[in-house]
């Protein structure tokens, strides 16, 4: 890379020279600002423009300065180094995340520029390592539902949630959620309805050119699907959130354990060596017969019983 940028240098030194001394011999004097443009300056701009990218145009603006075409190239050099290094940072930030040259300048090519791209390339990509997690840990935690639980429906949105992942493309997402943002809002709701095309097998590339075709089919796809068994970007972070706390469930089945074992031992345990202590109970009352009484006070006072 130093080495061809070298040549280039070279290259445009060489061209310079050659071309001033043809400028010089046709050309005495010197150009002033807001003098017309001669077709020996036209060439020399044509030539630089080859070589360092910029466009003729703006050579010759800078021409018009008054400086000389030594100055103009070394101004260049600045200018061009400059926007080479911005170009490839920017090109090395995206493409380490798999999106690619050729997909970044279709869509700088349809008007998005570099922080609108990074915005939806960072949303993609967490997505992409939400559906990693819940997909790595789906035997143990499962999409969250507001219903009662069901073991049925949690493994339908697991199925869910592993197909949306073996599809998830992410040069394709990008691209949707800036092409359709506008359409849809946001990108969280663009990407809330990739999530659905890709769990129920619809095309969102085509809802820009057939609109109505598109919600047609996925008025048929959905029909009877309930709100909470369609996988959404909230679904996916509650199930992250989850795992983040997997002690919580687990607490609770042995705080229930140890109470069941508890009181298993305690109507297990009959050999204890202290007293059983039971509680007093009262004895049976039966009220006394009359005759009987009075029986017992004529004998008390019988004196020959004395």
């Amino acid at each position: 890379m130093k080495s061809t940028r070298i040549t280039k240098y070279m290259a445009i030194a060489v061209v310079i020279a050659l071309l001033a001394q043809l400028a010089i011999v046709n050309l005495p004097k010197k150009h002033n600002a807001g003098q017309s443009i001669s077709g020996e300056d036209k060439q020399i701009a044509a030539e630089l423009s080859n070589l360092t990218g910029e466009t003729a145009e703006n050579i010759l603006k800078i021409k018009q300065t008054g400086i000389s075409w030594n100055e103009v190239s070394e101004r260049l050099k600045t200018t061009s180094n400059d926007l080479a290094g911005d170009k490839a940072e920017r090109a090395s930030l995206l493409n380490e995340t798999g999106i690619g040259e050729e997909l970044l300048d279709q869509l700088h090519d349809k008007g998005f520029d570099d922080e609108e791209i990074m915005d939806a390339k960072l949303l993609v990509e967490r997505i992409m390592l939400q559906l990693q997690q819940v997909q790595s840990n789906g035997a143990s935690v499962t999409v969250p539902k507001p219903a009662v639980v069901d073991e049925t429906e949690d493994a339908e949105l697991e199925a869910a949630v592993a197909k949306i992942s073996g599809k998830f493309a992410e040069g394709e997402a990008v691209s949707l959620l800036l092409v359709l943002k506008e359409e849809f809002g946001t990108l969280d709701a663009v990407m809330d309805e990739y999530l659905l095309a890709l769990q129920f097998d619809l095309d969102l590339a085509s809802y820009q050119s057939d609109k109505e075709a598109y919600l047609k089919s996925k008025a048929e796809q959905t029909a009877g699907v309930q709100d909470n068994e369609i996988v959404t970007m909230e679904q996916l972070e509650k199930a992250v959130l989850e795992q983040l706390q997997p002690k919580t469930a687990a607490d609770t089945d042995n705080a229930k354990d140890i109470k069941e074992h508890t009181l298993t031992s305690a109507e297990e345990n009959t050999d204890s060596p202290l007293p059983e202590i039971k509680p007093p109970a009262p004895g049976d009352v039966i009220p006394q017969n009359p005759a009987e009484a009075v029986k017992q006070e004529i004998e008390a006072i019988n004196p020959n019983r004395r």
